[in-house]
């Protein structure tokens, strides 16, 4: 295709009568265009990924479900990181993840490091996932006015990966929306 300098003209003027007149809309209120239905990926394509958890969607998800004096996520800290793989398994990599939880006359710290990992399936738009290796550690610490109490953990019972046994998943390329009962968490491509 070639572009004769007239319509490159009229196209030029157009924009500067566009943009002297304030009929221009910003970019970021310029929605992009539709893709081809044909070139999106499909699902299991965009699950197939190394996904980190955004810490902020997981506090809001919990400080939403807690009620009354149930306590109040204060502080999420560390990296939680799910791994799909196209072979149909997972890992989860729990890297210093740390959640402080206040509540009245004290709270707790939970700490979790380490690897857990399973196999993921696909129904749908349904993400479950089976774990069958638990790895990680959990250290929880009852925090009662100064003093620092270390709860006991069994290494068998480490509550489960992401505790996300299953989640309706919405897919972008670099963004995962992860759909629980009681909210939406959000994962990226790191």
């Amino acid at each position: 295709m070639t572009v004769n300098r007239r319509s490159l003209a009229a196209v030029s003027g157009l924009l500067s009568l566009l943009a002297l007149t304030g009929c221009s809309a910003p970019l970021s209120e310029i929605p992009p265009a539709p893709a081809d239905a044909d070139d999106a990926p499909d699902l299991a394509t965009c699950l197939v990924e190394d996904w980190r958890l955004v810490n902020a969607t997981w506090q809001d998800v919990v400080n939403d479900s807690l009620t009354g004096d149930n306590g109040v996520v204060q502080s999420v800290e560390g990296e939680i990181h799910l791994t799909l793989a196209d072979d149909g398994t997972y890992t989860v990599d729990y890297r210093d993840w740390l959640v402080v939880v206040s509540a009245i006359g004290g709270g707790f710290e939970t700490k979790r490091v380490g690897l857990d990992s399973g196999t993921w399936s696909l129904d749908g738009d349904v993400v479950t996932l089976e774990q069958t290796v638990s790895e990680s550690a959990l250290e929880s610490t009852v925090i009662a006015g100064q003093s620092r109490i270390p709860l006991p953990s069994d290494p068998a019972d480490t509550g489960g990966s992401l505790d996300l046994q299953s989640f309706t998943a919405l897919c972008a390329p670099g963004e995962l929306i992860a759909s629980i009962s009681s909210g939406d968490l959000i994962l990226l491509n790191p």
